[in-house]
């Protein structure tokens, strides 16, 4: 049974045009005619191809580029009525060549019934047409419904993702600083260590807004932080960094910029000459920001070539025509000289 439901709702427009044919050409043999069959089925051909032209043609013009429904409503008597006088005048010229015209006196009549049955088809064909239209728009309507619930869904494996992301760091970090207050005691100086280790992490990780940036304040702390960091290690260099103004502090600042020079220096620096350090130094000209940094170094890194790129994309992406990044390599020293202007940076 559910097999001839689903046969019968999915063929439904040549169900209901060949019940129509049917219980038309049976009420015209009931009622007898004089009409040859072959007639009678090029009419019928003529009123299933009538059918079908206007379930997928003439009613998604009309509503589609028809605004009033009056002004549909007469079209579609107009195309009735069209159709009406085609087929009528085909019967005549087919009565008058079979040598059996219709009488003047039936004319009219003959005509109303011509008119009556292409208006009955038209019923037939606009009641498929609208059950069509909200089949289309409960599918539609089912189709935005499982789009919304596939993205809330995606929504809640982002954020569930983004908080199992958030929990990782927060436990290496709340871990280095229960590591760290071990050994303050212990070993001062790998506390120390830690304790930086973990601002550093504490910063680039948890301090971000939800666009991904920080302050350039907490960007000049992190640089702080590595430069620390490796003067404990071992590796020393000189730090020079000016009192800046609150409203350049406080400038949004994609991290690890400056970092990544930073890092950059430390890692592929010359730190044997005692006498000559490398050297960064931060400052402030009016509303522009300057970085720069000097080392030896023997050779450029390929290692180097992938972070600058890294930055140079950063800077296209947040500051454009806002800045300029020099970098040169000479015979005795590797020098970097980025400056942000951020007069016109809100």
């Amino acid at each position: 049974m559910h097999k001839i439901r689903t046969f019968v709702l999915g063929n439904l427009p040549h169900v209901m045009v060949l019940i129509y044919l049917l219980l038309e050409n049976a009420v015209v043999f009931i009622w007898g005619t004089k009409a040859p069959v072959l007639d009678l089925i090029l009419y019928n051909a003529l009123d299933i191809g009538y059918f079908y032209l206007i379930i997928y043609f003439i009613l998604d013009k009309v509503n589609t580029n028809i605004r009033y429904d009056f002004v549909k409503l007469i079209f579609c008597l107009l195309v009735i009525l069209v159709y009406s006088i085609l087929v009528f005048t085909l019967v005549i010229v087919m009565t008058n060549y079979r040598g059996m015209p219709i009488p003047e006196d039936e004319l009219l009549k003959s005509f109303f019934r011509t008119f009556f049955r292409r208006s009955t088809i038209f019923l037939f064909a606009l009641g498929f047409w609208h059950f069509r239209q909200s089949k289309k728009k409960q599918l539609r309507i089912l189709e935005h419904e499982r789009e919304s619930q596939n993205k809330r869904e995606q929504e809640l494996r982002m954020e569930a993702a983004l908080l199992r992301a958030q929990l990782k760091p927060h436990m290496l970090i709340n871990s280095l600083s229960g590591i760290q207050s071990v050994l303050i005691e212990k070993a001062p100086e790998a506390s120390q260590i830690l304790l930086l280790l973990s601002g550093i992490l504490k910063t680039n990780i948890t301090n971000s807004t939800t666009d991904g940036l920080i302050t350039l304040q907490e960007e000049i702390m992190t640089v702080r932080r590595i430069v620390e960091l490796n003067n404990l290690l071992g590796k020393s260099a000189r730090l020079e960094i000016d009192t800046l103004t609150e409203e350049i502090y406080t400038k949004s600042f994609p991290p690890n910029i400056l970092v990544t020079l930073v890092e950059n220096l430390f890692k592929y620096g010359n730190f044997s000459n005692t006498a000559n350090l490398p050297s960064i130094t931060i400052q402030q000209d009016k509303q522009a920001m300057i970085y720069a940094s000097t080392n030896k170094t023997a050779a450029v890194s390929k290692g180097m070539g992938m972070g600058l790129a890294n930055i140079k994309a950063q800077l296209e992406l947040h500051f454009t025509d806002h800045y300029r990044l020099q970098i040169d390599h000479g015979i005795d020293a590797y020098t970097v000289r980025l400056t942000i202007d951020f007069s016109q940076i809100p």
